[in-house]
């Protein structure tokens, strides 16, 4: 299998780096480039075609939400990955509206950009849980369309599936909710599986914004 190739854009060199030898150490994966600004990451993504974009939102010339826009309107559209210096980065509605594909914190491990690249590059939404909750407040007051259910829902939450979405919606991961809750992580994937399902939704930051617009969550 050829490797994930990853295009890493972000305007300074100490994290652009360090992205990169991440990147270059992680199996199965290769940075194919570093772009300093927003309109250096549109010429390059057209011309190196990376499979993955880490794309920093505050760039010189051009935003990343900006970028990320341009590149999503191409002929080639990578999965791309915000990556944000806080939870509470002004950013985050921009870059979601702008169509990223997930959220990570710069100060995320070796291992989980490795894993959040692979879970991009595979077609699912990558958001860090410290940005879980800063972003469903920020959405909350905005539309959402992706939201299918109706209230009161056609079939009503288990009571361990109101306790996984009130700790998901504290921004917790799969780990830190199986922790909790004294179960394994693939029962947490379960139970969000099906909670997504219910609420006719393709994400956690989805399900919970939703699950607040329907009153069956309150944070």
């Amino acid at each position: 299998m050829d490797d994930i190739r990853v295009l890493v854009v972000e305007d300074q060199a100490l994290m652009s780096q360090a992205l990169k030898v991440f990147i270059d150490a992680a199996p199965g994966m290769a940075c194919v480039g570093i772009a300093e600004d927003g309109r250096s990451a549109v010429s390059m993504t057209a011309r190196l075609r990376p499979d993955v974009v880490l794309m920093d939102m505050q760039l010189p010339l051009m935003d990343g939400a900006e970028a990320t826009a341009r590149i999503l309107a191409s002929d080639h559209c990578p999965a791309i990955l915000a990556v944000t210096t806080f939870a509470t980065d002004e950013y985050l509605v921009p870059a979601f509206r702008a169509g990223v594909q997930g959220f990570l914190v710069k100060d995320s491990r070796p291992a989980e950009i490795a894993a959040a690249v692979q879970q991009a590059h595979a077609g699912a939404t990558v958001v860090s849980p410290q940005v879980t909750a800063a972003l469903v407040k920020a959405l909350v007051a905005e539309p959402l369309r992706t939201c299918h259910a109706a209230a009161p829902l056609r079939e009503p939450l288990t009571g361990r599936e109101s306790e996984v979405l009130a700790l998901i919606g504290q921004g917790l991961s799969n780990r830190d909710v199986a922790n909790a809750l004294f179960v394994t992580e693939a029962t947490v994937k379960a139970h969000a599986g099906r909670l997504m399902a219910k609420f006719g939704v393709e994400n956690r930051v989805q399900l919970v914004v939703c699950a607040l617009k329907l009153g069956v969550l309150t944070l």
